[in-house]
């Protein structure tokens, strides 16, 4: 699925996860926090690197799963052993119920082109109306103005279109919030 999504949807699931890592290890405001120990074994094609990051409060035990990719290093999951949490599936998690969902083009074409066809009406509508009524220098200043508003519209009736034809998939635009967040 990941290859289905555009650069623009992976991106924005990229950002929000790779926020979701820095926020679970960032120390509390105002203190600081360094490694306390360190440790490394290979596990077949990846690395498991185990950090102790030291906070105010005491020692905080991860274990990073780690590959080598052409670009570099690249971090499949940070586990969290003491409480037993992965925060790749919280991270996923964090997407919701449906916050990637398969799209229903033909209705969210029709939805995306509708109100726009029916504003195009509307300016033509006026245009026939008021036009036959206005002097010719007025005739032209509303023409003029037609045919911006509806340069606009069909500019973004073809954005909205292509965004719908294009990306088979919607992610949600925000992360769910954390439960415990909201408490």
């Amino acid at each position: 699925m990941w290859q289905q999504l555009s650069p623009r949807q992976r991106e924005r699931i990229r950002s929000g996860i790779l926020d979701r890592f820095a926020e679970t290890l960032e120390p509390p405001r105002g203190a600081a926090a360094e490694i306390a120990w360190s440790s490394a074994r290979a596990d077949g094609d990846r690395v498991i690197l185990g950090l102790g990051l030291r906070y105010p409060a005491g020692v905080l035990k991860t274990r990073w799963s780690l590959a080598r990719t052409p670009g570099g290093w690249r971090i499949h999951d940070l586990f969290l052993p003491d409480p037993g949490v992965s925060i790749a599936t919280e991270a996923s998690a964090s997407l919701g119920r449906g916050g990637i969902r398969r799209r229903d083009r033909v209705r969210e074409a029709r939805a995306a082109a509708v109100p726009r066809a029916l504003g195009l009406a509307g300016i033509l509508a006026i245009v026939i109306f008021v036009g036959r009524r206005l002097a010719p220098s007025g005739r032209r200043l509303l023409l003029l103005m037609a045919a911006a508003s509806a340069s606009l519209f069909a500019v973004d009736g073809f954005l909205a279109l292509r965004r719908v034809l294009s990306e088979p998939f919607v992610v949600a635009e925000t992360l769910a919030a954390d439960p415990w967040r909201g408490a």
